[in-house]
């Protein structure tokens, strides 16, 4: 069974990835503006007209501006970039002596970013015993001899921006960790999270607040310097690396709002919007089988493209706005009112989320990939398959098989947009990721809809009597099967969310 679910499985992704007959194509391609065959390009951040990209030379790395699809000459780096003078305060790997027996030395891995660190013109970093007795909390700056200003076995320093004072983990032998909050100008300690713990760590400062870690698996907690109080971050939150992150996230136009990628994603990555006062992350689009942390990526809203950097190469592809704040839509099925989960879009029409509780009631079982951004509705013998940003869908009608495994070898002999069981529907709308539109499906198993305006709401008559719900087992076996897309595009399998 399992075997000829998944050609058929093969097949169905072969449609949801090749354009319908007649339709343009290369309208959403990415463009190289710079080929790392010529420039190796680390970075690129972006302010209106002002373009600057970070390029990896003999000296160092130097930043260059970008106009006219050109590289321009040498310019300063971006405020708030600490990328191409990250270290300039200090002497990797060694070099704070402090008498003849003790040595200290410090590193790139043991510290952060300045953007993260830096207090009056210093940087507080983190300096180890060459002995591993204690680590030592030091501020320096480029071409100032440095000061000590606390000792004990330190880690992972951060400073909190408008105020005199750092967050630090501190490791208590034979106890665990704690978090102590460091006064910058006396290095006095207070205490912050007092229980001790296996690991604790300050990451990062997002929306004002102070993301803290325990480690995979283990709770978060966002810290407010002004109430001092602790909020856990909910458990789907993306996970936020600081590896390399030599700038604050980019904002996204509203309060605590900004541009993320979550680089978790199977197979992929997935460009969002991180909301870090309400702790959710809205998904935009997907990379596929591509690994591009939040630090290479840069939104450009204005012009409706984003650009990123990926193994030296600087890419520019169109930029999928974000989707409307979900509502409830009022909609009557077959007489009986329910709210459902969804969007208007701007041209007008009405998408509804496929994981509503009340989807069920349309007689269909939908489910979405995070990977190739397909959406997969089933009613009866027909799959209809919808991709982001695309205005049409296709259907496919499998009543006249007896099974999926002569399917699979009808729909792998030739185009498969040929075959008589197969076809595409044009849509007024455009598709978006973890929505359908209501009318369309609707209408393509044989519903009539309605407006209601005097009402407000949506009536849809369909005909549930005759609907064949399989086994949920056969369901989850077959919409994740469908995702099989190793054959056909090279991602790795990935699991179906209904």
């Amino acid at each position: 069974m399992k075997k000829f679910l998944s050609s058929f499985i093969c097949m169905l992704l072969i449609l949801s990835c090749i354009p319908a007959m007649g339709e343009e194509s290369g309208s959403s391609e990415g463009k190289v503006l710079i080929s790392h065959e010529n420039h190796t390009a680390r970075s690129v951040w972006k302010d209106g007209d002002d373009m600057r990209v970070c390029i990896e030379t003999e000296q160092g790395l130097k930043w260059h501006s970008f106009k006219d699809g050109a590289l321009g000459e040498e310019v300063e780096e971006p405020e708030g970039v600490t990328l191409a003078n990250a270290w300039d305060d200090i002497e990797k790997y060694m070099i704070f002596t402090g008498s003849n027996t003790d040595v200290y030395y410090t590193s790139e891995i043991d510290n952060r970013y300045p953007w993260q660190c830096s207090w009056n013109g210093y940087r507080l970093r983190r300096v180890t015993s060459r002995q591993a007795v204690d680590n030592q909390l030091w501020l320096t700056s480029p071409g100032q001899e440095a000061r000590r200003l606390a000792v004990g076995r330190y880690d992972d320093p951060v400073v909190i921006p408008g105020t005199d004072y750092a967050v630090v983990s501190k490791r208590i032998t034979g106890v665990g960790m704690i978090l102590v909050k460091i006064d910058l100008n006396t290095g006095e300690e207070s205490e912050l999270w007092p229980e001790p713990v296996e690991y604790i760590c300050p990451f990062l400062m997002l929306g004002g607040r102070l993301l803290i870690s325990q480690g995979i698996d283990n709770p978060r907690y966002l810290w407010d310097p002004k109430t001092e109080e602790f909020t856990q971050v909910p458990g789907d939150f993306p996970w936020i690396y600081i590896g390399g992150c030599y700038r604050g996230l980019q904002p996204a136009g509203g309060d605590g709002l900004y541009y993320f990628t979550d680089t978790k994603t199977r197979g992929g990555t997935t460009l969002g919007i991180m909301d870090t006062v309400n702790m959710v992350f809205t998904p935009m689009m997907v990379f596929e089988r591509m690994y591009l942390p939040p630090m290479d990526v840069w939104v450009d809203e204005e012009n409706s493209c984003l650009y990123f950097v990926d193994d030296g190469d600087l890419l520019e592809i169109p930029f999928v706005a974000a989707k409307p704040e979900p509502d409830y839509i009022k909609v009557r099925v077959n007489g009986w009112p329910l709210d459902f989960t969804g969007i208007v879009s701007d041209d007008g029409r009405t998408h509804i989320d496929v994981k509503d509780n009340y989807f069920g009631n349309l007689g269909c079982i939908a489910g979405t990939s995070s990977v190739s951004d397909a959406t997969l509705i089933f009613r009866n013998k027909k799959v209809l398959i919808l991709n982001n940003g695309c205005d049409y869908m296709t259907e496919v009608d499998i009543s006249g098989f007896n099974d999926l495994e002569t399917l699979s070898a009808d729909l792998l002999s030739g185009n498969p947009y040929e075959k008589s069981f197969v076809r595409t529907i044009p849509l007024d709308t455009k598709v978006i990721y973890g929505y359908v539109p209501l009318r369309a499906i609707c209408e393509a198993f044989g519903a009539n809809v309605e407006w209601n305006s005097a009402e407000g709401c949506i009536d849809i008559f369909i005909d549930n009597r005759d609907v064949d719900w399989p086994a949920r087992e056969y369901i989850f076996d077959l919409m994740n099967l469908l995702l099989k897309v190793d054959e056909w595009k090279g991602s790795a399998p990935d699991k179906i969310l209904i």
